[in-house]
């Protein structure tokens, strides 16, 4: 059933959004239902036509004032919160990506990160639970990433997803080298990671 969601949402994912789930609810984990979840939010984070209200209408228009900028240029210019976001977009225009590729790599690994968390839960908590509380536990995951704010913001939800990760990954596996190493990362995709992580 895996390599199935896998291959048809290679396909279409949003339309197998359906299927993927309840792959992510069944009993044994999968790190490939975890992948085709990612994908379909990200297709439609690439699809997805931000108001000019949002943080990502802005995100556009700076990636397109920093096209024609050398590296070095990116490096002196950028501020504290937008070091990594301006190397990021400057390689995303050196690779000739569309824009729109920005905010679908985001939502690939937002979605991802939250879900492989949601995966470790089940495999070590919720492998004996009936599917309905695996499938409101799944919910829970799925309403706590904020489609919406994900897409406004983009900066801030995503370095507050990547201290939910690493900080899953310090209590339960003891990693603190990864949770130090995640934190510098999320700090300088925005400085406020560092109320979550405090």
């Amino acid at each position: 059933m895996p390599y199935l969601a896998f291959i048809l949402s290679l396909m279409q994912p949003v339309l197998v959004l359906p299927l993927v789930m309840y792959v992510n609810i069944k009993k044994r984990s999968s790190t490939i239902g975890v992948f085709c979840i990612a994908l379909a939010f990200a297709t439609l984070a690439f699809t997805a036509i931000p108001p000019d209200t949002y943080d990502l209408a802005r995100h556009y228009s700076r990636i397109e004032s920093i096209q024609h900028l050398s590296f070095e240029q990116i490096i002196k210019t950028s501020s504290m919160g937008y070091y990594l976001f301006n190397i990021y977009a400057w390689l995303i225009n050196k690779l000739n990506l569309l824009k729109k590729f920005f905010p679908e790599s985001f939502f690939f690994v937002s979605y991802y990160l939250v879900f492989s968390v949601f995966n470790d839960i089940k495999a070590r908590f919720l492998q004996n639970l009936k599917p309905l509380y695996r499938s409101l536990v799944f919910l829970s995951f799925w309403l706590s990433i904020g489609y919406v704010g994900l897409l406004s913001g983009l900066r801030n939800p995503f370095a507050n997803i990547l201290i939910f990760f690493f900080t899953y990954k310090l209590f339960f596996y003891k990693k603190e080298l990864p949770f130090i190493l995640g934190f510098i990362f999320a700090f300088y995709i925005h400085p406020f990671a560092v109320a979550p992580a405090i």
